[in-house]
């Protein structure tokens, strides 16, 4: 069996005590300090009934208290079920109903909830008590995004753990004396799975307080300034995050990161003008982007520095993992949905599906679309949900996306199907605007600008300007929220006319 990440924490504070591991709020905390704290809440919680196996959720704000509450949670054989701070307490309620939740860790009392509420004073007023080493096969629960259904609860084993925390020590090439500035948030695996891995390398972070959603300029201005001055050596980001380094905070973002090591991306990948443009910025500075899940993690890496002619792609399997594509039902052969095999596979979903349970490799279905190049190299499409049907024709949304970016008026950009009576779906556009656009005939430009670059089937028939787009609580854009807004407040252009396309013979509806 894997060893919890929690005992590997214990270790490091056994053998390296004044080993700086975190600082937060301006207070530095050494590996012996927390984890003298993660022994105190472990002792709370088994005073309050928690056992092995018994699930307790984490609902907190500020991230140094999740961290305790989580490795608490652990060392107290419990199985610890992440929960988005900004949650509403309906949701909080039903996700602890979900799990059968012993206690909800939470800066406030819930109405409704049938378990019992420990505030994080309660937490730490337990005693220094020694771990009594029980361990449950899961680590911990997380949700999916839930952005077209309910979310799930994915089971993470203490070997998911493990597997994953090697491929970032690997891909990052990290190091025991690097530093890292944690932004992510920690109830989802980017933010939480650096942690692991300082932990196993016995390197430290930083962690800031920002909501990643609403980050101000302020914000970043900081976040530089944290960057420089504390010689940080890596961090985890975003691409909207990094285009507003590259673009509003230039110069700051060249002269306080020039020491980065390196900077890693999660999940999406990033398009070829950006990573060029970053690698002229910091061109001592490693770009490695990582493609996965909440049920896969760190599937398909991708080092944009040693890999000039692939920047728009995913990349490669990991080391240990493997990934095919099922076509069953395609007209298109070269594009089919990912799936991954590997020890990072989740155990499966709570009072629901479990893909294996034997030890053996398992394998996850995606519900991603992507493309095989004779490299092995993995592009990802979109999601499988979001293909447009029109008049039975299948549409890419990233197809038209891309042409809408190269608009100059366009900052970004989501495209939807959106109800159409004559073909069934016809795709409709939100955007952006970059500062200084006129508003008053965008419509009509976008419009023109889409027109002389697609096919006229695939021109969008609704076009939506918002400042921002809908997002679920890890970051996602909500697209069937979007379509709905579109649909109901979009703008016709005035020119728009649709050809009914020819129906295809394509059994994937």
């Amino acid at each position: 069996m894997a060893r919890a990440i929690v005992d590997v924490l214990f270790d490091r504070a056994r053998d390296a005590p004044q080993t700086p591991f975190l600082t937060w709020q301006d207070e530095e905390i050494g590996y012996g300090a927390f984890a003298e704290r993660v022994r105190k809440a472990a002792s709370a919680l088994r005073a309050a009934g928690v056992s092995v196996d018994d699930r307790v959720a984490i609902r907190v704000r500020d991230k140094l208290s999740h961290l305790v509450a989580y490795f608490g949670a652990m060392a107290a054989g419990a199985i610890a079920v992440h929960i988005w701070s900004r949650r509403d307490p309906e949701d909080v309620a039903w996700a602890c109903r979900h799990t059968g939740a012993k206690v909800l860790v939470g800066d406030q009392a819930i109405e409704g909830i049938d378990c019992e509420t420990l505030s994080m004073a309660a937490l730490l007023s337990g005693n220094d008590s020694p771990d009594h080493g029980a361990r449950p096969s899961m680590a911990y629960m997380m949700f999916t995004s839930g952005t077209t259904s309910e979310p799930k609860a994915v089971m993470t084993t203490h070997g998911n753990v493990e597997f994953v925390t090697n491929t970032l020590i690997e891909i990052g090439s990290l190091k025991p004396d690097d530093r890292e500035i944690i932004y992510m948030p920690l109830y989802a695996t980017g933010g939480l799975g650096h942690i692991h891995g300082l932990i196993a390398r016995g390197a430290s972070a930083h962690l800031l307080p920002h909501d990643l959603w609403s980050i101000t300029d302020d914000d970043i201005q900081l976040i530089l300034d944290r960057i420089e001055d504390e010689n940080v050596s890596a961090f985890l980001t975003t691409i909207s995050l990094l285009d507003r380094l590259r673009s509003t905070h230039r110069d700051a973002f060249r002269r306080k990161a020039r020491h980065v090591r390196s900077i890693l991306v999660n999940v999406a990948p990033l398009s070829s003008e950006l990573v060029a443009d970053l690698l002229s910025i910091l061109p001592g500075t490693r770009f490695v982007h990582y493609y996965g899940s909440t049920e896969a993690s760190r599937s398909v890496v991708q080092c944009f520095n040693d890999n000039s002619n692939h920047y728009p792609c995913a990349g490669w399997a990991a080391p240990g993992t493997s990934f095919s594509l099922d076509k069953a039902g395609r007209h298109d052969e070269e594009v089919g949905e990912i799936m991954v095999s590997g020890p990072q596979v989740m155990l499966g979903y709570w009072q629901g599906h479990v893909e294996r349970d034997d030890g053996c490799a398992r394998i996850f279905r995606t519900g991603d679309l992507g493309s095989v190049d004779d490299t092995g190299a993995l592009t990802v499409l979109g999601r499988v949900k979001d293909n447009i049907n029109v008049d039975g024709m299948k549409v890419f949304p990233f197809v038209l996306e891309d042409v809408l970016r190269t608009h100059p008026d366009v900052e970004d950009c989501v495209v939807a199907g959106i109800p159409d009576p004559r073909t069934f779906q016809a795709p409709g556009a939100a955007v952006t605007l970059r500062d200084g656009a006129g508003v008053g005939d965008v419509v009509m430009r976008l419009d023109a600008h889409c027109r002389s670059r697609l096919d006229p089937m695939l021109v969008p028939t609704r076009y939506l300007v918002v400042d921002q787009f809908p997002r679920g609580e890890q970051g996602k854009v909500l697209r069937q929220k979007l379509a709905d807004l579109i649909a109901g407040d979009g703008v016709v252009p005035a020119s728009a006319s649709r050809p009914i396309a020819a129906p295809a013979n394509d059994a994937d509806t």
